[in-house]
């Protein structure tokens, strides 16, 4: 009793300390002016709206993307199955084609009674000639990652592949991995696991699909269709948005294939939770602390069993970076509309207040016009009594006013604007990078850090001008980050002499030309591997840099508009009138051009033209003083160098000699 009762005591305690806090809480509240209390109650409001929006959009975007999420899974899935499935209904076709072929047949009889110790295929050229065009009409005539092997019962051996040239000896044939399996008659057929090519012909790994050849009375040899593991790749290499799927093939119960496996222990729960069906069924599968998204599906007729599975947190991650996305942005708005509440009603509520005291305290015989003022504590009414009285004063230091205090928000907001931007992005750049880093995915974090760096040098506007040095570094920045997207195509080179590094030069000079490179030498090309070399040499007086590439290079068309571009350019320079405006896109060396052309004024000229060996070059240079006053700076030949390009370019660099 004791003890209830002392429970009793501090509920009642507890109730009153809290019922305490609310009063004084609501105390407060009300003692609060208007404008506080609205921009509170706004503020409470838009939190509400933005939690609200919060709970609907990951709820309806966890559906969503979970339904198109298993649509892609099956679809993937089915077709990679389906492709697997033909893959060994045409190794069945072609084995069972060869194995009941009369030709194939009436040959292995004739070896089943040679007891040379030369091969009897080598020994009797046409009576190979004449399996290997059975094996041509099943086949046809694509042999890539794959080869036809028929053994007789003494291990005489044809093949059919693209590496006619080998031959192996009978103790070669006696060693083949199938062979204890076959002879001991366990199987008419039989698919050996991955293993290292008996027959010598290719370092890939490789599995085989053997088949017994018998007439009526007994067994004559052996078909073997051999496929490299390069073809299940092909198949089995699944990509879900960014995320790969992971494979697991079975055979009689082993694992016969993976691909992109990573857990192996979740891998066995998964499998013996999963339902193997024929038809093929996408499930939901918890194996440890995560879920699978699993695709499997059972080929009773070859004893195989595939399953496809997917960490649901690989999809499931980009609800949670957009929600996250949203949060920032829903603060950020927050921010954003409260500042602008609590600016609005200060401007509102400010003046009335202001001119409340000066009525109170306003000697209103000056005033032109003598209104009677009532004693109202309605502030808004107060406003609009004096407001006729001091109209016209108010008209002209209203109007200054709010025109000095527009331009100097509007001012104020370009400056804060340009440096939350940049200091924005770089915040966000680093959690991508480190969720990349976290993910296991160091190059998310690498390619985050270049395009960081590469928004600062863009985004750093104190000055218009950089050393050649920095200028270098973020065009191999952006070289860089083009390599991650054409991967192990494209091969880059850049020398520079270190003389030249502390050149002042415009920026933006480089990264636009090997930018262009992408845009239109390579948009077209062909070539297996893509090249750009970014080459300086020279002195701080006198140096040229060239950018070369390997891709289809300038057209005819393009070269003549470089070369009316940069004319125009240069005679309006002469002239000095103002320069056109230059769209985004496609006027890369128009713009380097033309701001080469002002800072410089001619002594760095740009020059463009095709390489003999094919692709493109463009070549910065700058002349030394003696060599400018030899040449007129005027007309279009010494304005673009296309002229001159054209009839005194040096065919190994590409630049004028």
């Amino acid at each position: 009793m004791i003890t209830d009762l002392r429970c009793d005591i501090v509920g009642k305690m507890l109730q009153e300390n809290l019922k305490e806090r609310g009063i004084g809480m609501m105390a407060r509240v009300r003692q609060l002016s208007y404008q506080k209390k609205a921009v509170l109650l706004f503020s409470l409001l838009i939190s509400l709206l933005i939690l609200v929006f919060l709970a609907i959009y990951t709820n309806s975007q966890s559906r969503s993307i979970k339904e198109k999420e298993q649509d892609t899974m099956e679809q993937l899935s089915v077709r990679a199955v389906t492709q697997f499935g033909e893959m060994l209904e045409n190794m069945h076709r072609i084995s069972l084609g060869a194995a009941s072929d009369k030709d194939v047949l009436r040959v292995l009889e004739q070896a089943d009674s040679y007891n040379g110790e030369e091969n009897y295929f080598q020994k009797y050229p046409q009576e190979r000639k004449i399996i290997q065009m059975v094996l041509m009409n099943l086949i046809g005539e694509d042999f890539r990652n794959r080869s036809f092997h028929v053994i007789s019962e003494r291990n005489d051996w044809l093949n059919l592949d693209i590496y006619n040239e080998a031959y192996m000896n009978k103790a070669g044939i006696e060693a083949l991995s199938w062979q204890d399996e076959m002879k001991a008659e366990k199987y008419i057929k039989y698919i050996t696991p991955f293993t290292e090519d008996g027959y010598g012909r290719t370092e890939e790994p490789v599995f085989s699909y053997v088949r017994q050849i018998r007439d009526e009375y007994r067994k004559l040899g052996y078909i073997d269709i051999q496929y490299e593991k390069k073809l299940l790749d092909d198949i089995f290499t699944l990509q879900m948005n960014n995320y790969p799927v992971q494979v697991a093939v079975y055979h009689g119960g082993e694992l016969f294939y993976s691909k992109d496996l990573k857990d192996r222990e979740s891998l066995k729960a998964i499998q013996q939770k999963i339902e193997f069906t024929e038809e093929g069924s996408i499930q939901e599968v918890k194996a440890g602390n995560r879920k699978y998204l699993v695709y499997g599906a059972d080929n009773p007729a070859f004893e195989m069993q595939f399953c496809l599975y997917v960490d649901v947190n690989s999809y499931m991650g980009i609800i949670y970076q957009n929600l996250g996305w949203i949060i920032v942005l829903g603060a950020s708005l927050l921010c954003i509309m409260i500042l602008l509440v609590t600016l609005v009603s200060e401007n509102l509520y400010r003046p009335i207040r202001q001119l409340r005291d000066s009525i109170r305290h306003m000697n209103y015989g000056e005033l032109a016009m003598n209104r009677k003022i009532e004693d109202t504590d309605d502030e808004i009414q107060m406003l609009t009594t004096a407001f006729y009285d001091m109209l016209d004063k108010m008209k002209i230091s209203r109007n200054e006013l709010v025109e000095a205090r527009t331009r100097a928000v509007r001012a104020r907001y370009e400056v804060l604007q340009a440096q939350i931007n940049p200091h924005f992005m770089h915040n966000i750049l680093s959690v991508i990078g480190l969720m990349g880093y976290q993910k296991d995915a160091p190059e998310i974090m690498d390619i985050c850090s270049d395009l960081t760096k590469m928004l600062q040098f863009t985004t750093d506007t104190g000055n218009s001008t950089v050393p050649l040095k920095e200028e270098i570094e973020h065009a191999a920045t952006y070289l860089k980050l083009m390599g991650y997207r054409y991967l192990d195509r494209l091969q880059t080179v850049i020398e520079v002499e270190p003389a030249m590094e502390e050149i002042l030069v415009p920026k933006f000079i480089l990264q636009p030309i090997a930018e262009n490179c992408f845009q239109h030498s390579f948009a077209n090309s062909r070539q297996k591997q893509y090249e750009i070399q970014v080459l300086g040499r020279g002195t701080c007086r006198e140096w040229q840099i060239q950018i070369l590439d390997n891709g289809t290079g300038f057209s005819g068309e393009s070269l003549e508009k470089l070369k009316k571009q940069f004319a125009e350019i240069d005679m309006n320079i002469r002239e000095g009138s103002s320069i056109p405006e230059m769209g985004i896109g496609g006027m890369a060396l128009t713009n380097t051009y033309a701001r080469l052309a002002i800072y410089s004024e001619g002594r760095i000229t740009l020059e463009a033209g095709n390489r003999p060996e094919g692709g493109s070059w463009v070549c910065l240079r700058q002349q030394a003083d003696e060599e400018i006053a030899e040449e007129e700076y005027s007309g279009s030949s010494a304005g673009t160098g296309l002229e001159k390009g054209e009839n005194n370019v040096d065919e190994d660099t590409g630049c004028r000699r």
